[in-house]
This record gives structure tokens, C-alpha cells and sequence, in this order.
């Protein structure tokens, strides 16, 4: 293929075996050995080679220990995408730490429980977010990445450390939430990465191959991505965090020239959807989160017939994808369409024991929702007394999430101002996309004969249980483009033109697929970031028309901020 990084002298990468006693660091410098000037990481146009990640990364490994970093410690990182993060990591492995990473946009207090949990010996973020993680119970120094790198780039070369370190150490810590709701650490050893990325059959990264990286630092998906491309030498493309769109990861694919890359089952259904055939750098695409979809596969193999597609799933806490299907070219019998695209999530199930994890996490929206969790939260609620959480189907094949509450009072579901503070209060300790679409209050739960809540018979909301407050119906064109395309995408009739679009039901990646309707719709580009900001009806429509000139009605409440604050999380999780 055609070189895209002309300062490239070298792109022979080494060819390297699956060995369960060596660590990660000591094969990306075999890379670096074998073709320093090949570009290792490029991030928004700025390149790296391997020899410079090489070089910066021991520099900053020495500085850690000069830090009171030794071999077993644990160093937190609350960093975006970017190079920086990507050489702390390498960094922290060759002081003989593990890291683990956390989206900075999670709320505080979840930022605040894992980093207690955890205990990291310090912590590594932007100088933005220094202030913001402080809290009393929190030993580890925080310090500013950036500033520190800023220093070592122009400082002299440093000795190697001889730090020893095996396949079985730890090399990096990955939060997930337990059956109780809390979130814990999950240990992934060096051999674990190693493994994923040498001693698998469903992906090979070839040598020169542009591996993509989408997913959130802390998302399983990232190891593979970030790992698979270092060890074997290929080059790591980076989406910049923050302002994504279909049409910004198009160009990138395109710019960099991407062969390789992972998507949520829904991103993958959506750039299915946008039809485009000039992507012809991809070779495979492996996408999971949830069951595929034969008809989106179809569509995505008719305008890219020379690219593998791999549906795959498996849960963050194992580190590796449990089962993948490699999606046959043509899927021509009918009825196997959809039983060989669902089989990955089916075999899943039948081998897990464990039922209740199971049958508690559901998809929505390409994220997988922890329904367990979600309970956690309302039960420890003290308005509440008991709280349930379910996923409902909600037209064809929308899911949404609903929570069942009994409160201590009765009739305390009668105070309009009940099921909004509950809310509030899950808005303070869970993501955006775990929050429930709509809450029924109950004075008691349907139980059985053993005391057990019998789900089955919880009332399943109507349409009625959500009727919009019309303010207005709309006025202008720009109006009635957005009213009906926010109609479409969330299922409902008569939106008012200033209700918000997450207060209504919306999820960010629902998001993603209004942006790309709406520049399709309006034929110019426009900022994704845009849709966060101006998240009501007629707020959008004057920014989109250039009539606003300061903040919105929609900005103005601190909770309805922290709301969007939260949503851009799961946002950067799932589209990146």
C-alpha cells in the first residue's frame, strides 16, 4: 500500500511470537529497534515515531520513579485520547507500575470511588481536571502530563531502567461494576494484552496496517486497538476526543488511509447507514457491544466488498472478545442471516453461568447498561424503599430503560417534584447512558409466594406515560426540520420547542444519528458539539440560523449541565 507518512524511512516492523513470560514495553522496543523512524502514533496530525515513544517513555519512566514509583504500584490516569496518554502508559509499565485509565468526563464522585478503590500511588491529568479530583480521602499526588512531557522532550536521553518484569504482572486495571453496583478493579496481566493481540485467530495486524483508535481510554476495546498496533509495529491512528461525528471518522479514515479498526455494534450500524463506498484503505472491521445486524452488514459489505467484517462480543472484565463470528461475504440463506450475526452474544450467554450478570446488562443504544447497577443506586436512595430497573422494547427495536420506584411515603409519587430528585440523585453517581428514560412509582412491588419481585407483572409504561408540554408548535423552516427529525429518531409526537433533547429520552449515540440526518438534511457540515450545547429545539434551530449570540436557556441550569456533561462520557465511550 501507498506509504501515507512520508517521513517514514523504515516500515519493516519485526515479527513477533506469542511469549507468556514477556512483557509489553520490551516488544515495542524490539519495534523501535527494527524501524525507528516508522510512525507509531499519529494523533490530529501530530506523528510520533517508534523511536521517540521509545525514548520520551523511559525519560518519563525515570522521572516516575524519581516520583516514588516502584515495581507493583498502580498510577491513575483521568486523560482523553491523545499521544500523551499513550506514552504515560507505556512510561508507567517500564517503571513497573500498572495504570489504569478513567474518562475525565465520568462524574466526580464515580472518579472519586474507583480512585479510592484503586489507591494509586499518583495521578496523572490535564491541568484543567487537577482541582476537580481532589478529595479528602485521596492519598496520591495529582500532576499535570502534559507539563511534565513539555520538559522531557527537550531533556537529555536517560539509561534504560532495569526494572524486571514478567508476563504475569499486572499491567493495567480495569474498572467495572460488580453485581453490587460498586465499581471495582479488575487486574489484566502483560500475558493477557500479549495474548489478545499474538494468539488469536479472528485479527491479524499485518505489517503496515493503520490500526484506528475510537474507543474511551478505559473501554476493553482501547487495549486492542492501542496494544495491536504497537506490538507488531503498525501505525495508531487517533480520533480526537471531543467533537466527533460519521463524517469526521470518514475523513479520518480516509486521510490516514485506516485498515484496521473497532466500532460498537451501533457506530458500525450507523456508518452502514451512511452508505459510503470511497472507504477503500478499510481491510477489517470487527464490531461487537451487541447482536449485529444482518441488514447493516449487507449494506456496509456491498460498499466495501473487499473488507473482513467480525462480529464479536465479550465483557470488559475478561480483556479478550469470549466468542467472534467472521461474517461471511455474502450472507445469501435468509434465515441464517441473523442466527449467524446473533450467535457471538448466544454462545456468550450459554456459557456463562452466571445468569443473573447477564440477564442484568443489556444493550442500549451500542452501550451495554448495568441494570444491577442501576438498582444499586435507587436502593440506596433514602426516599426510596426498594427501586427496580428494566429495559423495555419501545418500538421497533428502540429499547429504553425504566425505573420502578417504591418510596417510604405513601403517595409521595403524587409530589411532582419526586421522581425528578430521584433522578437528580442518579445523575450524581451513574453515567448518562445508565440514567432510566422514565420512572413509574409504586406504593408496592408484585411479589410472589418467596417474597420475590415478579417483574413480569411490573406495568409497562404507554406512550401516555410521557406526554410533551407543547410550548409552541414551530415557526420557521430550520424549526420544522429539527422537529421532525428529532420526532423520528426519538419515537415521539408533539416535542415541545424547548424541551431538552437528553431530558426527553435521548442518548448520545441517538445523537450521533440526528447529526448525521441533520447534515445530510441541511447539506454543510456541522460541529457534533453544537448538538450538546444547544440541545432544545429552538435553540439549535437560532444557533443553526445564526441567531444566537450568548448562552441558552438550555446551558442555564447547573444540573440539566451536569446532565450533558455526563452524556458526553458515554459519548467519548462509544463514538469516541
Amino acid at each position: 500500500m501507498t506509504d501515507l507518512y512520508p517521513n517514514t524511512v523504515n516500515r519493516r516492523s519485526a515479527v513477533i511470537q506469542f511469549d507468556r513470560d514477556r512483557n509489553l514495553q520490551d516488544m515495542v522496543r524490539q519495534q523501535a529497534e527494527t524501524a525507528p523512524d516508522a510512525i507509531a502514533i499519529d494523533f490530529d496530525g501530530r506523528l510520533i515515531t517508534y523511536a521517540e515513544l521509545d525514548g520520551l517513555s523511559e525519560k518519563l519512566a525515570v522521572h516516575l520513579q524519581t516520583l516514588g514509583v516502584v515495581k507493583g504500584n498502580t498510577v491513575a490516569l483521568v486523560l482523553p485520547r491523545a499521544i500523551s496518554t499513550v506514552v504515560s502508559k507505556l512510561a508507567i509499565l517500564k517503571a513497573g507500575a500498572a495504570y489504569i485509565s478513567l474518562d475525565p468526563a465520568l462524574p466526580p464522585s464515580q472518579i472519586e470511588q474507583i480512585l479510592l478503590e484503586c489507591k494509586p500511588e499518583l495521578i496523572f491529568a490535564g491541568a484543567t481536571r487537577q482541582r476537580k479530583l481532589w478529595a479528602p480521602d485521596l492519598a496520591a499526588a495529582i500532576f499535570d502530563l502534559d507539563e511534565i512531557l513539555d520538559a522531557l522532550v527537550s531533556a537529555p536521553a536517560v539509561e534504560r531502567l532495569a526494572v524486571e518484569i514478567g508476563g504475569a504482572d499486572t499491567a493495567y486495571v480495569m474498572p467495572t461494576i460488580g453485581l453490587t453496583g460498586q465499581v471495582k478493579g479488575v487486574p489484566v496481566m502483560h500475558r493477557s494484552i500479549s495474548r489478545v493481540v499474538l494468539d488469536q485467530n479472528y485479527i491479524k495486524f499485518n505489517q503496515g496496517d493503520v490500526v484506528l483508535q475510537t474507543s474511551a481510554s478505559w473501554f476493553d476495546a482501547e487495549a486492542l486497538e492501542m496494544w495491536g498496533a504497537l506490538l507488531t509495529g503498525c501505525a495508531l491512528v487517533g480520533m480526537p476526543a471531543g467533537a466527533f461525528s460519521l463524517s469526521r471518522l470518514c475523513d479520518l479514515i480516509r486521510k490516514a488511509g485506516v485498515t484496521t479498526m473497532f466500532l460498537t455494534t451501533e457506530i458500525f450500524n450507523r456508518l452502514a447507514d451512511k452508505n459510503t463506498s470511497d472507504l477503500q484503505s478499510l481491510k477489517h472491521v470487527v464490531f461487537g457491544g451487541e447482536i449485529g445486524s444482518a441488514e447493516h452488514v449487507g449494506r456496509f459489505l456491498k460498499a466495501h466488498p473487499g473488507c473482513k467484517i467480525t462480529n464479536a462480543y465479550g465483557p470488559n472484565e475478561v480483556n479478550a472478545f469470549e466468542t467472534t463470528i467472521a461474517v461471511p461475504a455474502k450472507l445469501d440463506n435468509p434465515q441464517m442471516k441473523d442466527v449467524a450475526l446473533g450467535r457471538a452474544a448466544r454462545e456468550v450467554s450459554s456459557l456463562r453461568r452466571d445468569a443473573a450478570r447477564i440477564d442484568a446488562r443489556t444493550g442500549i443504544e451500542g452501550t451495554r447498561a448495568e441494570l444491577d447497577a442501576i438498582e444499586a443506586a435507587l436502593r440506596g436512595d433514602p426516599r426510596l424503599r426498594d427501586g427496580v430497573a428494566m429495559c423495555h422494547e419501545q418500538g421497533s427495536k428502540a429499547k429504553r430503560i425504566v425505573a420502578y420506584l417504591r418510596p417510604h411515603s405513601t403517595g409521595a409519587g403524587k409530589d411532582p417534584h419526586f421522581v425528578r430528585q430521584v433522578m437528580a440523585n442518579l445523575r450524581s453517581t451513574l453515567p448518562a447512558y445508565m440514567i432510566p428514560d422514565c420512572a413509574v412509582v409504586l406504593d408496592d412491588f408484585p411479589m410472589d409466594q418467596a417474597g420475590n419481585i415478579e417483574r413480569e407483572k411490573l406495568p409497562v409504561p404507554g406512550n401516555a406515560a410521557k406526554v410533551d408540554d407543547v410550548s409552541s408548535a414551530p415557526g420557521d423552516q430550520t424549526e420544522i426540520i429539527l422537529t421532525e427529525l428529532w420526532q423520528g429518531i426519538l419515537g415521539r409526537s408533539n416535542i415541545g420547542l424547548d424541551r431538552n433533547f437528553f431530558d426527553l429520552g435521548g442518548t448520545s449515540l441517538q445523537l450521533i444519528h440526528a447529526h448525521a440526518r441533520l447534515e445530510a438534511k441541511l447539506g454543510r457540515a456541522i460541529d457534533v458539539v453544537a448538538l450538546f450545547t444547544y440541545s432544545t429545539i429552538r435553540d439549535l434551530s437560532r444557533f443553526l440560523d445564526g441567531k444566537t449570540t450568548g448562552s441558552t436557556r438550555s446551558m442555564s441550569a447547573a444540573q440539566r449541565a451536569t446532565l450533558q456533561r455526563q452524556t458526553r462520557f458515554q459519548f467519548r465511550r462509544s463514538a469516541l
